[in-house]
């Protein structure tokens, strides 16, 4: 009997993800990915799992699954209403699943992206050297569409973590603005000094967020010349023509005509994403040496 997980409710914008594609961006194919490699990284070492082993990702509410051999799995993140078979589960704990378990995966609005790693990795298709979904490449981008998923099932241990021995309280509420670290982008040294300034000030992250990109609420000017496409790459932070800002994320496009005027590193777009809505941050542009 091959080993798979029935999806009983998709989530919201769950997908399989593992590092990536990253050697096809001369060829237009976006990098994709974990959004947070470090959280993936962690819940597939506690396994035994490789660190680039695909795992689940989802947007704050994960879904329901039905597993229908025993395997292992760990989580980044939980909530009280994480349970499996109708017990609480701890986060960064291995759990034994036995067959026809059911997990479901509670709503956690203060972590963006969390993270599921299962025992081996999951048995996606792999294309251009990835397990990655991603629109134009895969299937489907996303856990809807889906009836399931495989895995390579695993001996059912004979202890089985199904309840913490302390209770769970919910997640403290991050309200605390933050500096995200940042480069000046290639287009940077067009501005004139009022747009610098404009640069400085607090932003909010808007409710258009997803793996392409985040857009921020507050506008900054754009009195910048167009320009011809040129290569873009996550972290990439364009001004559009509207005067609305853009981090690009890492289903992000290979090129675009938006002026580059900023660019996180990869452990700064990691904390952005993460940023809870309209939480402010600024931006902390430091020197590449």
């Amino acid at each position: 009997m091959k080993a798979k997980i029935e999806i009983v409710r998709p989530g919201t914008y769950a997908s399989i993800q593992d590092i990536g594609r990253i050697s096809y961006a001369k060829y237009g194919v976006p990098t994709s990915g974990v959004i947070d490699k470090k959280a993936a990284q962690k819940v597939n070492k506690l396994l035994g799992n490789k660190s680039g082993d695909a795992v689940l990702e989802w947007v704050q509410m994960g879904p329901e699954l039905k597993f229908t051999l025993p395997t292992q799995i760990t989580i980044s993140e939980i909530t009280p209403k994480t349970t499996l078979n109708g017990k609480v589960i701890r986060a960064h704990e291995v759990i034994n699943v036995p067959e026809n378990s059911v997990l479901r995966l509670g709503n956690n609005p203060n972590v963006f992206y969390t993270y599921l790693a299962i025992k081996g990795g999951f048995k996606t298709e792999q294309i251009l050297d990835s397990r990655s979904m991603q629109k134009g490449i895969t299937d489907t981008s996303s856990l809807h569409g889906m009836s399931q998923l495989f895995y390579a099932p695993q001996e059912q241990k004979k202890s089985f973590i199904t309840k913490p021995s302390f209770e769970l309280h919910q997640s403290f509420k991050d309200t605390l603005a933050r500096a995200i670290d940042c480069y000046r982008g290639p287009e940077y040294q067009l501005l004139d000094e009022t747009q610098k300034t404009a640069l400085a000030q607090y932003f909010t992250l808007s409710n258009q967020r997803n793996r392409m990109g985040m857009q921020l609420q507050e506008p900054v000017a754009n009195r910048l010349p167009s320009m011809l496409s040129a290569p873009i790459m996550p972290g990439t932070v364009q001004l559009t023509p509207s005067g609305k800002l853009i981090v690009l994320c890492k289903d992000c496009q290979t090129t675009g005509g938006y002026p580059r005027i900023l660019h996180l590193p990869e452990k700064a777009l990691v904390q952005l994403s993460q940023t809870p809505q309209n939480v402010r941050f600024r931006f902390n542009i430091i020197d590449y040496n």
